[in-house]
């Protein structure tokens, strides 16, 4: 298994532990609409909720971790949900994903007690 391959286990894991949204907003109130991946904006309807099948695992490496071009482990520790247009979507030039990664990197520290694993 590569480092990049999520088991569809851990991916439960991680849906669940987001409420089976994007958590960009919960991160960012200006985070703006959640978006499929050309750009059209994710619709709810109170009896049908698209969830989980437009979500996506962003990996999110430690601060000291710094290889570029390789993901981190696929652990719940180490991943969120997040639309495909917070994850690698572009608004002004940047990132959604790669601006807040810091702000990620406090949402999980704040789950998780990373001396407990």
């Amino acid at each position: 298994m590569t480092a990049s391959t999520i088991p569809p286990h851990v991916r439960a894991i991680v849906l669940r532990r987001d409420g089976y949204q994007c958590i960009a907003l919960e991160i960012d109130r200006d985070a703006g609409w959640c978006k499929d991946t050309w750009g059209h904006i994710i619709t709810r309807w109170p009896d049908r909720d698209p969830g989980p099948q437009y979500l996506t695992m962003s990996h999110t490496k430690d601060e000291d971790e710094l290889m570029m071009g390789k993901k981190t482990t696929p652990d719940e520790w180490h991943l969120v949900s997040l639309c495909p247009w917070h994850h690698q979507g572009f608004a002004a030039g940047s990132n959604w994903e790669a601006v807040h990664r810091n702000d990620i990197r406090r949402y999980l520290h704040g789950i998780y007690d990373r001396k407990s694993r």
